[in-house]
């Protein structure tokens, strides 16, 4: 069982900072202006909503980030761990709204 922790899109200011200084001014490098966190107590919970997630066919998985990997250096990130999704939904609503390309975190 997980627990949905709803975040605000990221600001127009904070989307402008972090283009200019982490992906040299190309915003199309930039993937969580809408994003949302799912918080699990047990790994296996994790393990079972990513096979949820993948098996949807309306989902398009891009990316894995998964720093609870054991050889992950948690140092890297100030001892935060986390497995970060990012995915696109495509269907009928994303189409017609031409979000079906929005990479979400």
């Amino acid at each position: 069982q997980g627990q949905v922790l709803w975040a605000k899109n990221k600001s127009l200011a904070r989307a402008i900072e972090k283009t200019v200084r982490a992906y040299r001014g190309d915003p199309s490098l930039l993937l969580d202006l809408c994003r949302q966190s799912i918080v699990f107590d047990k790994v296996d919970d994790l393990a079972s909503c990513l096979d949820f997630i993948a098996a949807d066919p309306e989902v398009v998985v891009t990316r894995i980030k998964n720093r609870l990997r054991d050889d992950y250096d948690s140092t890297l990130s100030a001892g935060y761990r986390d497995c970060a999704v990012n995915l696109r939904i495509i269907n009928e609503a994303t189409c017609g709204l031409g979000v079906d390309t929005h990479v979400c975190e």
